[in-house]
This record gives C-alpha cells, structure tokens and sequence, in this order.
C-alpha cells in the first residue's frame, strides 16, 4: 500500500472526522477528533495538514460547513 500502519489507521480515523464534520452535529473539532480516535490535537492538525493540505476549519469552510 505504500503508508505505514499508522498513517493507514489514521486515515480510517481522518475519513471518520470529516464525515462527522460534514453530519453538522454542533460538535467542536476537537471533540470530534478525540471521538473517532485521535489522541491529541497536535497530532491531528499535523496529521490532517499533511493529508489536506489546510487547517480542518479551513476545510470546514471550504466545503460550506461552517
């Protein structure tokens, strides 16, 4: 597959937040993110930037969902 096991899991996890982010539940991002299994902000926002190229509150933005 070319990703390790843990850029593999993080993305199952990444697919999960921005599915929550677009269901518009009220939740903040980083409630969100500690639900679908990230343990840290930082490692999120690192993780989501590198997969994303962007801030998820610019992502949010972007597809209307803010």
């Amino acid at each position: 597959m070319g990703v390790n096991f843990y850029d593999c899991i993080n993305d199952y996890r990444l697919r999960a937040v921005k599915h929550e982010l677009q269901s518009n539940n009220g939740k903040q991002i980083l409630q969100i993110t500690m639900d679908c299994g990230f343990n840290s902000k930082s490692g999120f926002y690192s993780f989501f930037r590198k997969r994303e190229d962007m801030t998820p509150g610019a992502w949010r933005k972007t597809h209307g969902l803010d």
